[in-house]
């Protein structure tokens, strides 16, 4: 009892502390405090023994005791009307059961002798008193219909610390008697002993009212009056104790801390300075700098002002006419490197004969024998009367993909026989798989028997493992080149390569670089270049604050095509909105084979040949070889300038390869024989790459010797 009131003490003395600092209109965040109460305890019973204990009443019914109630308190407003609460504290529940009885017609037995002396009535009084001591935990709701007055109701739950008895039955009157079993006048007596059966936990649920009156600070003390009533028994039997609560509650508001506030001000001194400003269409105004100067201030304890000022410059251009200026430069690269400003452009017709070798094989997929997987390009039998080897495009792989139709075309103008090889990479699946090499070979032939017409007596088909001079089968690339069928022939021409002629036009100088020369104090906006010749667009460039110099690639498409001349149109705009416009104009020639040769100009027969396909790793020539180089030879004049340059694919080490094609040019040399002064030696190797080399075919013509030969026509 003593700790419970030292806490609410401790609990006055934090609150009025604590008090002084809050704010009168602010609202509690909860309240905390502490009550005393008076209880006035109402036993229920309807018994007549506790277990183990005899007793002669006929029936206990009721009783009643007091006790403390005390404990501390707890309550969380919802709202203005409404409170969560909740107590914690301890109250006696003790009483003491009492009833009297008559006991009629009594025997009344002498003490000398015992015999019977009288008979009349006796009353016994019977008596239960039990100490009962519970700590209790009250959830429940404080209601406020009007200020200060609460209703409130809730359930308690009270853990018995102390559950204690005592009992006896007494004669009353007559006062002459004793009970004849004890002697005395009390007898079935037990004395602090625990009630047997006990219900630990007692369940209660309560109505209450109380009234807040303000006492110091805003504190307040609240008289309460509060019904408790009993949901279980104190033991096995029927007994109940209600309570009457007469008592009251200190209650103490607690509060949210002050909160510190922060607050900001925000001010500007501004200073213009006023310029005359080129190349603006209007006045502007723009800030230069600022910079910020923060101070504090202190209204009050709970207030901080940061005040920040920022002082900001700022300047006022008014407009005046921008400086604009602007030049075209001209300039053309001749193909000797020497550079000519305003050049006049010779546009020259060049004859030109280009050799594209055929290379016999036809690659396979790994274990697969189907034409329609390779490279090949198919067509239909009804297109084959549209097939002209001559209007083929002059790109070398893609000649190539047409070589069954090139072969097909041949065969069907001549009665020459081929024969078909099939072979394999003789490795995991393919190994030893000579019905493969031979299923290869056999979709060869039926594509030029069934789409092509050849008669298949004149197709002969072979099959073995690794062709007769296979790739390095020792790494993925060689045995991909070896999954092929060879196409081979005792007419040459079958197989020859496919010359192409053509009409070449070249230009001198073939780069005319275009610079614009713009400057403004505002800078360019945007600028453009059209190249156009009687107002048909060759060219056309642009850009806009970035002024580049044009390169005009004069042989790329469109080229010039009439002796009139090129002009060049430079228009440009600068920021300010001012245009402009500059013109040049470029002469032209034009140069044709039939103008050089009336006029006995100097005219010029360029002849290409890529004929000379090397096995792998080799560098000496086949019968066929030397044949078509014999025909090359033929074409070379006492005045040609020729040009042999040979390369390899990428396979193997770059100095190895730049080795094997020197070996590849000698050998073309030995055949050629041209004069040393007249000849130009490349040995290129694979440090530049003719093709793509991931596919068997593209490695396959990389390994070549390419032959130019310049004749003048005179």
């Amino acid at each position: 009892m003593k700790k419970s009131i030292f806490i609410i003490i401790l609990i006055f003395i934090s609150y009025n502390v604590y008090s002084q600092n809050q704010d009168s209109t602010k609202n509690p965040i909860f309240y905390v405090g502490g009550y005393l109460a008076y209880m006035l305890n109402l036993h229920n019973a309807d018994f007549n023994a506790l277990e183990g204990y005899p007793n002669c009443c006929p029936q206990f019914r009721d009783g009643n005791g007091t006790g403390p109630g005390i404990g501390l308190l707890f309550e969380y407003p919802l709202n203005n009307r409404i409170r969560i609460t909740g107590r914690f504290g301890v109250t006696g529940m003790s009483g003491e059961l009492k009833q009297e009885e008559k006991i009629g017609n009594t025997e009344i037995r002498r003490s000398d002798g015992f015999e019977t002396g009288d008979i009349t009535d006796a009353v016994s009084e019977y008596t239960i008193g039990s100490n009962l001591l519970a700590i209790t935990l009250e959830p429940g709701f404080a209601f406020y219909p009007i200020d200060r007055l609460n209703l409130n109701f809730g359930f308690r739950l009270g853990f018995l610390n102390s559950s204690t008895f005592d009992q006896s039955e007494i004669l009353l009157r007559p006062g002459n008697i004793v009970f004849a079993e004890t002697g005395t006048r009390a007898r079935n007596e037990a004395a602090n002993q625990e009630i047997p059966n006990i219900n630990s936990v007692q369940f209660h649920t309560y109505l209450g009212a109380g009234y807040d009156l303000p006492i110091f600070g805003r504190a307040s003390f609240s008289p309460e009056l509060r019904y408790y009533l009993a949901l279980n028994n104190v033991s096995d039997v029927s007994w109940s104790v209600n309570q009457l609560h007469i008592g009251g509650a200190v209650k103490f508001p607690l509060y949210k801390p002050d909160e510190k506030r922060k607050l900001q001000e925000f001010r500007i001194i501004r200073d213009t300075t006023v310029n005359q400003i080129v190349g603006i269409s209007k006045p502007e105004t723009k800030l230069t700098r600022s910079n910020d100067v923060i101070t504090l201030e202190k209204p009050d304890k709970n207030t901080e002002l940061e005040i920040t000022t920022r002082y900001e410059f700022y300047e006022t251009n008014n407009p005046r006419d921008a400086e604009l200026r602007a030049a075209l430069k001209v300039t053309g690269l001749n193909r000797d490197g020497t550079r000519q400003l305003n050049p006049s452009i010779v546009i020259e017709e060049i004859e030109t004969e280009e050799g594209f070798p055929l290379l016999p094989y036809v690659f396979f997929k790994e274990n697969d024998s189907k034409l329609n997987n390779t490279s090949m390009n198919l067509i239909n039998s009804t297109d084959v009367a549209n097939f002209d080897p001559n209007k083929l495009k002059w790109e070398t792989l893609e000649i190539y993909s047409d070589l069954l139709n090139i072969v097909g075309f041949r065969m069907k103008n001549s009665r020459s026989k081929i024969t078909l090889t099939g072979t394999n990479n003789n490795t995991d699946t393919e190994k030893g798989n000579s019905i493969l090499s031979k299923s290869r070979a056999e979709s060869v032939r039926d594509y030029l028997v069934n789409t092509w017409g050849i008669a298949s007596d004149r197709i002969s088909i072979q099959s073995r493992n690794l062709p007769a001079k296979p790739a390095n089968n020792e790494k993925p690339e060689g045995r991909e080149e070896n999954q092929r069928v060879e196409i081979s022939s005792q007419d040459l021409d079958i197989i020859a390569p496919l010359n192409l002629k053509d009409i070449v036009r070249t230009a001198n100088p073939p780069i005319v670089e275009i610079a614009p020369e713009l400057w403004s104090e505002v800078g360019m906006k945007n600028w453009n270049i059209k190249v156009s010749q009687n107002k048909h667009i060759l060219r056309e460039y642009s850009g806009k604050s970035n002024i580049e110099t044009a390169k005009w690639d004069v042989e790329d498409e469109p080229i010039p095509s009439l002796e009139e001349p090129v002009e060049i149109l430079l228009t440009y705009e600068d920021n300010s909105g001012k245009t402009g416009e500059i013109k040049s104009n470029l002469s032209i020639s034009q140069l044709t084979i039939k103008k050089k040769r009336v006029e006995l100009k100097d005219d010029k027969r360029i002849e290409r040949f890529s004929l000379i396909l090397f096995d792998y790793d080799k560098a000496d020539l086949t019968d066929a070889q030397k044949r078509i180089l014999q025909d090359v030879k033929s074409k070379i004049k006492p005045n040609s300038n020729v040009e042999i340059s040979g390369f390899a694919d990428r396979t193997g080490e770059e100095l190895y390869n730049k080795e094997l094609a020197q070996r590849r040019n000698s050998e073309v040399q030995k055949v050629l024989k041209v004069p040393s002064a007249n000849l130009s030696l490349q040995n290129v190797g694979s440090s530049q790459l003719l093709y793509d080399n991931s596919s068997p075919e593209g490695r396959s013509y990389c390994r070549t010797v390419k032959v130019l030969v310049e004749t003048p026509v005179e």
